[in-house]
């Protein structure tokens, strides 16, 4: 009689890591180009140095422009726009949401530093005449005195 016991030697279960490195690749490689289209679309401005207000709570009507120095209309998708056409779309929100006086919409001007007044003078009278009332302009945050 053979009392002794057969050891075994168990096979530890594999785990093939290849298909997780992959997909790590990927979503790595997804990001970036993702990070690099989100700033290739941004156009370089010199904003104003202000210290400005806080920031409010998101509208679901927020537009955003750019104002170029040479006075040319920018939207965010790097197209540019004409101040007719911008306009239209404006009054078109506006209408959308309430009419003149009671509508939601945030806009928000960036308008180059070196920008001459007379473009954003203009922008806001046709901004006026499409119902809208009130707009901000973006500003470079700096420190003052007093505030945080």
């Amino acid at each position: 009689m053979n009392f002794r016991k057969k050891l075994r030697v168990r096979e530890e279960a594999g785990f093939d890591l290849t298909a997780m490195i992959d997909i790590t690749l990927l979503l790595l490689t997804f990001f970036v180009m993702g990070s690099q289209f989100q700033q290739s679309m941004r156009a370089e401005m010199e904003l104003p140095n202000q210290a400005g207000e806080a920031p409010r709570a998101e509208s679901t009507r927020a537009m955003l422009v750019d104002l170029l120095k040479d006075g040319t209309l920018r939207a965010v998708n790097g197209r540019a726009l004409t101040v007719a056409e911008f306009t239209d779309d404006v009054r078109r929100e506006v209408q959308a949401s309430g009419g003149p006086g009671k509508s939601d919409v945030q806009l928000t001007v960036r308008a180059d530093r070196n920008a001459p007044a007379l473009h954003l003078n203009n922008l806001a009278l046709e901004l006026a005449r499409a119902g809208l009332r009130t707009w901000h302009l973006a500003t470079q945050g700096s420190k003052v005195e007093g505030m945080q």
